[in-house]
C-alpha cells in the first residue's frame, strides 16, 4: 500500500514484510499467490511485535493521508483487525483502491494486477512480493493522475449535464 499526501506525493511505500501470526487461518489461494513457506518468511521477515505494530500504526494514522492501494479494503481490515489485537484503536484513513483507478485510466476488462502488469509491460518478477505490489499501485495511481491531468476542463457546470 501507498501513503500520498493531499498534494500527490507519495510519502510512505509499505512494503515491509512480517511473519503470519495465524497461517492456519489464512485463505490457502491468498497463501499460494503469496508463496507462502514458512521457513523462507521466517527469515525475512519481521516479527510481529508490539514496536513493529506500534510503528506501523504510526505511519498509518498520519493527518492528511490518503491509503492507496490493489483491493485495499482487504488491506484496511486486515490493519483494523491487527490494530485491535494490540489494543491500539485505528480510524482508517480515506482510501483510493487502484483497481477503480486502472479502469479509469486504461479501461482493461480485467482489473487482477497481473493483468494491469503485462498490459503496461511492467514485468512479473517479484510479483505478488510487498515492493513489488506496492510499486505497482503507485504506477497505477500515477497513470490515473497522469490521465486526469490530460481532461479538458469543464467550461460550465451545463456541460456536465449534456
Amino acid at each position: 500500500a501507498l501513503v500520498i499526501d493531499s498534494e500527490h506525493q507519495l510519502q510512505c511505500l509499505l512494503h515491509k514484510k512480517y511473519n503470519m501470526r495465524r497461517p492456519k487461518l489464512a485463505d490457502p489461494a491468498a497463501l499460494e499467490i503469496n508463496k507462502y513457506n514458512p521457513a523462507l518468511w521466517a527469515m525475512v521477515g519481521r516479527e510481529m511485535t508490539e514496536d513493529a505494530v506500534a510503528e506501523l500504526h504510526g505511519m498509518l494514522s498520519l493527518e492528511d493521508m490518503i491509503l492507496v492501494g490493489h483491493s485495499i479494503s482487504f488491506d484496511v481490515r486486515f490493519l483494523r483487525t491487527l490494530f485491535g489485537e494490540f489494543g491500539l484503536k485505528w480510524k482508517a484513513p480515506p482510501q483510493l483502491d487502484t483497481r477503480a483507478l486502472a479502469r479509469l485510466a486504461w479501461n482493461l476488462p480485467c482489473l487482477k494486477m497481473d493483468t494491469i502488469r503485462k498490459a503496461q509491460g511492467w514485468g512479473m518478477k517479484g510479483a505478488h512480493s510487498a515492493f513489488k505490489d506496492a510499486l505497482d499501485a503507485y504506477r497505477i495511481y500515477r497513470a490515473y493522475i497522469n490521465a486526469v491531468q490530460t481532461l479538458p476542463p469543464l467550461q460550465k457546470i451545463d456541460d456536465a449535464k449534456a
